[in-house]
């Protein structure tokens, strides 16, 4: 097994001592408990390696809840074509409006896990 404190898994300039990675750890995790609010406490009140992390949860956590929220609009968009859907036009508006859903909630899965997994990669740093 190979050792997690080489230089292969540590770049200093953005990891920092065990509390900070720690703390860097939980606003990526924040994702379940405090999405938005940990983050930019984080990012205001913290030194530089966590801060910076902070701010990239930050960002993806507001992407996430974003490509959540617009996915259901563009299904409402279908559903309300479909009602009175008789030209050809319309039909591609329903295809399109699917696509944007499945592509955003695609997006949106990523940037969960992606918090997730740089939490738990923070930890065992």
């Amino acid at each position: 097994m190979e050792n997690v404190n080489s230089n292969k898994y540590r770049n200093d300039e953005f990891y920092g001592s065990r509390n900070e990675n720690i703390a860097s750890s939980i606003s990526y995790l924040s994702v379940f408990f405090a999405p938005v609010l940990l983050p930019i406490v984080m990012w205001i009140i913290a030194d530089k390696p966590v801060s910076i992390h902070a701010r990239k949860a930050l960002f993806n956590h507001i992407l996430t809840w974003v490509c959540f929220t617009l996915a259901p609009l563009a299904l409402m968009l279908s559903a309300s074509v479909m009602g009175n859907a008789s030209t050809n036009t319309e039909s591609w508006i329903v295809f399109g409006s699917w696509t944007i859903a499945v592509v955003l909630v695609v997006v949106g899965v990523y940037l969960f896990i992606k918090n997730i997994i740089r939490g738990i990669k923070l930890l065992l740093v």
